[in-house]
């Protein structure tokens, strides 16, 4: 039995597909899916970075971008109500942890316009109140 050209070339030409199929997708940026499952389960940090290396690879990635502005948003609701509940310390944290985040727009926004009062100096008898403000924030030493 004589095998046409079609039996030998067929498979072997799905083959090259199948290969070529399996390379471009180890090459392919990473999906938002595993960020927004991270989201999703509230693992912040998790979700951040993952959201950031696709941003990186593509800028213009809708998913990414959104789910960025959910993480921020999820952030800044967070900070401004451990303030309000007077859990100054942890509120500074999650500020801080929003200016460090890219885009940088919203984040720096919510973190600059914080609500919250600031411990009080030990030397004003537990009166004073400071506010943050955009130079506290960024003179603080790293």
């Amino acid at each position: 039995m004589r095998l046409s050209p079609w039996q030998i070339f067929g498979p072997l030409m799905l083959a090259l597909v199948v290969l070529a199929v399996v390379f471009l997708h180890q090459a392919a940026p990473a999906s938002c899916g595993e960020a927004d499952e991270s989201y999703r389960a509230y693992l912040n940090q998790q979700a951040k970075d993952l959201y950031a290396e696709i941003l990186e690879e593509e800028p213009d990635s809708e998913c990414a971008g959104m789910g960025m502005k959910r993480l921020v948003k999820r952030l800044c609701y967070r900070g401004k109500r451990l303030a309000r509940h007077k859990a100054t310390e942890q509120a500074n944290k999650v500020f801080a942890s929003l200016l460090e985040m890219e885009p940088p727009g919203r984040a720096v926004h919510c973190a600059s316009r914080r609500p919250a009062k600031a411990p009080a100096d030990k030397g004003d008898g537990g009166q004073g109140t400071a506010r943050w403000s955009m130079h506290r924030i960024l003179s603080r030493p790293r």
